[in-house]
């Protein structure tokens, strides 16, 4: 059985954050109304991907320290992010793109620029679904944000940023360098690399070293915090510094990234160890949250583009969340779990 049942509750809830802030874009056309916008000065959905990628480093970590060889280690890591990955974006472009081209629908599916971007998206070279001469889902009621009713997918710059954190892991694994000094000194190189970095040099970098730090804090939570049971007071006094930081600290956007990840991975861990009743229940439906991260932003756009008047992000998010998750659990049910790798022999872990 698996040593943390409520992972899979963080990652759905992580996922409801992210739909949550894109709910107030989506349907506003700006996210100046979002509450944690308004009281911290940064979206919930940023929250919502640092604890991605907290979980992330912690299970991807333990997968390779796990897996006797690296090759079944990249195998396993292919399984779990491409088929979704691809199928979600050969879905959108195929059926939801062409339906909101205002090209047509003949002319958009055998234009080769529509499946050129498509092939760039898939590989990693763009970091986001946006047809801007030939889709628009409605017209955006801010003029600031006129790219938004061009875009089918703009979560997807996650996507390569954890990719790149896998190959680090990758080779780590493949020069037997996974151990506690090496990973703390991964995370110090990570947070100092963060705060020094100048994320508009270049925009893959940027997103990098922004979200390292929270791959690289959950790394450390595996090798040093793994064996040990949690106590709730030290992970409650833990979350509540990091929101009394966060609500008055000035400059909280620019500590954000050092922070957070050092103090909610504590609580993050805690809450992953509790066996109750409800996350058993959970957990024997599956974990849709990749899904539901994916599918969120098309899905959004889609009804958007279905509804008249003026929405709050608030309504409109309630609107969005039922049909998300259900696209999460099929997500999960017909494309992801058919994939899994699930028969790999441990090897035994030697203390480093």
């Amino acid at each position: 059985m698996r040593r943390y049942p409520g992972f899979d509750f963080l990652r759905i809830l992580a996922a409801c954050a992210v739909v949550f802030s894109h709910s107030f874009l989506i349907a506003e056309g700006s996210e100046k109304n979002e509450p944690f916008e308004v009281s911290s000065g940064e979206i919930v959905a940023v929250y919502g991907v640092m604890v991605f990628f907290i979980l992330s480093g912690f299970l991807i970590s333990d997968s390779a320290i796990r897996t006797p060889s690296v090759w079944q280690f990249t195998l396993k890591r292919v399984s779990r992010l491409v088929p979704a990955f691809l199928v979600c974006n050969l879905i959108v472009v195929a059926f939801i793109c062409s339906a909101y081209s205002t090209a047509g629908i003949l002319f958009f599916l055998t234009d080769w620029n529509t499946w050129q971007h498509l092939i760039s998206v898939l590989t990693l070279q763009e970091d986001l679904l946006h047809y801007s001469d030939t889709v628009a889902f409605y017209v955006s009621p801010e003029e600031s944000n006129s790219w938004l009713p061009a875009t089918a997918n703009g979560v997807l710059w996650t996507i390569r940023v954890e990719i790149s954190c896998y190959a680090i892991v990758g080779l780590m694994s493949a020069s037997r360098m996974i151990s506690s000094k090496t990973v703390l000194f991964l995370a110090c190189l990570a947070v100092a690399s963060a705060l020094s970095y100048e994320i508009q040099i270049n925009k893959f970098l940027g997103d990098f070293f922004f979200l390292l730090p929270s791959f690289a804090t959950g790394m450390v939570l595996r090798l040093y915090a793994s064996k040990h049971k949690t106590d709730g007071v030290i992970a409650a006094a833990s979350a509540a510094v990091l929101v009394t930081i966060a609500l008055l600290v000035p400059g909280w956007q620019q500590l954000e990234v050092f922070f957070f990840p050092l103090f909610a991975a504590y609580p993050l861990l805690w809450i992953g160890e509790q066996n109750n009743a409800f996350f058993q229940w959970l957990r024997q439906y599956g974990d849709p949250s990749y899904g539901m991260y994916l599918w969120g932003w098309p899905l959004q756009q889609v009804l958007r583009s279905a509804i008249e008047g003026d929405w709050s992000g608030y309504t409109f998010f309630l609107l969005c969340i039922p049909a998300i998750i259900c696209a999460g659990y099929i997500s999960w049910h017909v494309v992801e779990r058919p994939f899994l790798i699930r028969r790999v022999r441990p090897i035994s872990e030697k203390p480093r």
